[in-house]
């Protein structure tokens, strides 16, 4: 693992934010490891210097035993529990291993079934926290269905547990849907998915050098990167490749494709919605204003022209890459995990946020996919104090030394030769949110609204279709 380039690559965030805009605020091939060097003095000096920093110090906690419950699809993330060869997941298992020595405990890992198959793991939460059990001190689950389980008095408040600093680097607090301060789930750097699914937008550098088309990086850095930008650009992409008159997705270049869940992101990039907040912070259905209106009208056409878009469904986020690995398409959008299948890409490729509404939206936002995990604490949790200090060192390892190996591993030498890539990613991971339609999206499901605009429907009738259901389950859940 390079710990050096690890805090160098970090400390660029402060700068690189800076220069552009005020920040706003889920498998890797085999590669053979050994367990990383001891860093030399400097390095020492400087990750040591970090951890004092943000107050990561040892304790004694008599080898309690923990045990984190996780879902199959995420168990990547903390299931690692022994060395495997592949660096990443040694890295997860150093990390653990750090943790343990660091505080004195022991942590043990359980999973359960939570994406197609989803019961088990939400049957065995409301099972055993209803019962009075104390099973497991911390659940890691998938944000968009455990989240609804605040409802039922299920987790704790983490806020209110002294141990926890969410001004730490490595934590997002997750949204309160009564615009209150509570924070009942969270998302963290321990759990990866918080990079490998971020939603982004990637484009081909050669195609855009080749065709003497406009910059996204230069567009980002200008804080000029919109969606009149992105679609001005964009538009220019399309090509019939073996001149039959007419554009196939199998066969010639798009201007952009797009994963169907991703393509949703240009609703929290665009600060639209169809919810406001009153005095209070309480959400109120706004239904469809005129910001939202003028997105809708604007991306209309160019979304629903399937001779230049192509949205997609697949659940495979690798096979959805693959016409623009063969750069047979000028603009993706996808989860950062598409990377995973890019390595071998022959011509270089670039990653930005999802546009603005226009120069005057003061940050850009990167959306928290519906995939991503997010840690709760149960309600029967007996030592929420000793939780948030296992749970702010998880983050600071996972922060200091995993992501970085997954960013080396994930972009294969483009994370040695390509400084600006690194430096945008880590742009786009500070300015990783999310909002009600995303946090929510399983209660209210206001969230497609750009993919109706790709279905080519009429925006009035679209909600009028969704209104009388979203208010009933908006006032049922803030009551």
């Amino acid at each position: 693992m390079k710990k050096r380039q690890t805090v160098s690559a970090l400390l660029l965030l402060a700068a690189l934010c800076s220069a552009l805009v005020s920040c706003g605020g889920g498998d890797t091939d085999g590669v053979s490891t050994k367990a990383p060097d001891a860093p030399s003095s400097q390095a020492e000096e400087e990750t040591t210097g970090l951890a004092d920093i943000y107050g990561i110090v040892s304790a004694d906690m008599g080898g309690e035993e923990l045990v984190i419950l996780t879902g199959e699809h995420a168990e990547y993330e903390y299931m690692i529990e022994k060395e495997t060869g592949d660096i990443v997941e040694d890295a997860v298992y150093f990390r653990n291993r750090a943790v343990e020595e660091l505080l004195n405990v022991s942590l043990s890992f359980v999973s359960e079934a939570n994406w197609k198959n989803s019961d088990p793991f939400y049957r065995t939460i409301r099972t055993d926290i209803m019962a009075g059990d104390s099973s497991y001190d911390i659940i890691n689950g998938l944000n968009v269905y455990t989240t609804c389980l605040i409802f039922d008095d299920l987790f704790m408040r983490l806020d209110e547990i002294d141990t926890i600093d969410f001004s730490h680097p490595w934590w997002v607090p997750g949204l309160s849907l009564n615009g209150s301060n509570e924070v009942y789930f969270a998302f963290t750097d321990a759990s990866l998915s918080l990079y490998r699914d971020l939603y982004v937008i990637f484009f081909n550098q050669s195609m855009i050098q080749t065709n003497g088309l406009e910059n996204p990086y230069d567009h980002v850095k200008n804080n000029t990167w919109t969606i009149d930008n992105f679609m001005k650009i964009a538009s220019q992409g399309s090509r019939d490749i073996n001149g039959d008159g007419k554009i196939e997705e199998e066969i010639d270049q798009l201007a952009y494709v797009a994963k169907h869940a991703a393509n949703r992101s240009f609703m929290t990039s665009t600060e639209t919605s169809l919810f406001v907040r009153d005095s209070n912070g309480r959400p109120i259905l706004e239904g469809v204003s005129e910001r939202l209106t003028n997105v809708y009208e604007k991306m209309k056409p160019f979304l629903s022209d399937r001779t230049l878009t192509f949205v997609t469904t697949e659940p495979d986020m690798i096979a959805l890459a693959k016409p623009f690995i063969e750069e047979r398409t000028l603009f993706m959008s996808n989860c950062l995990i598409a990377v995973e299948g890019m390595r071998d890409m022959e011509n270089d490729y670039g990653i930005v946020p999802f546009p603005k509404y226009d120069e005057t939206q003061e940050n850009y936002h990167t959306q928290i996919a519906t995939s991503t995990s997010a840690i709760y604490l149960p309600t029967t949790a007996e030592n929420p104090e000793m939780l948030g200090t296992v749970l702010e060192a998880l983050g600071f390892y996972s922060w200091r030394d995993v992501v970085p190996t997954y960013y080396e591993i994930a972009l294969g030498d483009k994370y040695a030769r390509d400084e600006t890539v690194v430096q945008m990613l880590d742009f786009v991971r500070a300015s990783a949110s999310t909002n009600i339609d995303f946090a929510y999206g399983a209660i209210f499901n206001t969230y497609d609204i750009m993919n109706a605009a790709w279905e080519k429907k009429e925006l009035a009738s679209w909600y009028a279709g969704s209104e009388k259901s979203v208010l009933k389950k908006l006032d049922e859940y803030l009551d």
